[in-house]
């Protein structure tokens, strides 16, 4: 079952403060950057946070949470001025951020100094069927051959009932260069480093406050190594803090 949105909520405000030993106080601002329909803008509201959000498209009734909710200007220009975030967050964003440095440093044009940036998504290897196009590893797997034999075994989602194989292959492989992109850990270290000048894997607050059935199992089998497994084959929780200049 999908943790619901308070848990989220509560999932990412916890890892948070826990990673900066500090309660984040209410009131603070915080961008929840690929808010979608606002769920989790509306969650972090009832927390007593003063909570915005933003995504490419309007995924919500023009009267939603009181015009907290805006369209990002251009691929990923955040439509708020600089330094007016204590924290900018994201859940199962990141694997369809197509500019990851651009996105990035949006985030920190807006943060304020000392404001975090944290961001839950999935890697690579996070599934063993991409979960957009049901094809088996196609998110590592993106050549035309691998996406056309699984069309040809007839793997549709849920857009593409009754369409033929051939018509399956070249929206997926479309899909792939315009819909998704997950790329490597290694990169996205550098990349988000580069930027903010610093970056950690919160691997222990990931498994300590997060309900996902990985985080789970962690918590009850307290083996060794399960952090990184987890960051390896399933979820990744980076965090990085806007220094000050």
């Amino acid at each position: 079952m999908l943790p619901s949105n308070q848990q989220v909520a509560q999932a990412m405000i916890g890892s948070l403060e826990e990673i900066r030993r500090e309660s984040l106080p209410k009131g603070s601002r915080i961008l929840d950057f690929g808010c979608g329909s606002g769920d989790l803008v509306q969650e972090l509201n009832r927390c007593g946070f003063d909570s915005r959000g933003v995504d490419i498209k309007p995924f919500w009734a023009d009267d939603d949470l009181q015009g907290r909710l805006q369209v990002v200007e251009q691929p990923y220009r955040i439509p708020h001025a600089d330094l007016t975030f204590e924290a900018v967050l994201s859940t199962s964003v990141f694997e369809h951020v197509l500019d990851y440095r651009r996105a990035f440093l949006e985030i920190h044009r807006v943060l304020k100094p000392g404001g975090a940036s944290l961001h839950l998504f999935p890697g690579p290897w996070a599934l063993p069927v991409e979960p957009h196009m049901f094809v088996p590893l196609a998110s590592v797997i993106q050549t035309r051959w691998w996406l056309g034999l699984w069309a040809r075994l007839g793997v549709r989602n849920g857009f593409q009932k009754g369409l033929g194989w051939r018509e399956v292959t070249e929206r997926n492989f479309e899909y792939c260069k315009t819909g998704v992109n997950y790329l490597p850990r290694r990169k996205v270290k550098h990349l988000v480093t580069d930027i903010f000048g610093n970056f950690y894997y919160a691997k222990k607050e990931y498994i300590n406050n997060f309900h996902g059935g990985a985080a789970r199992l962690a918590r009850r089998t307290k083996l060794p190594f399960t952090g990184e497994m987890i960051f390896a084959w399933r979820e990744q929780l980076i965090y990085s803090v806007k220094q000050s200049s």
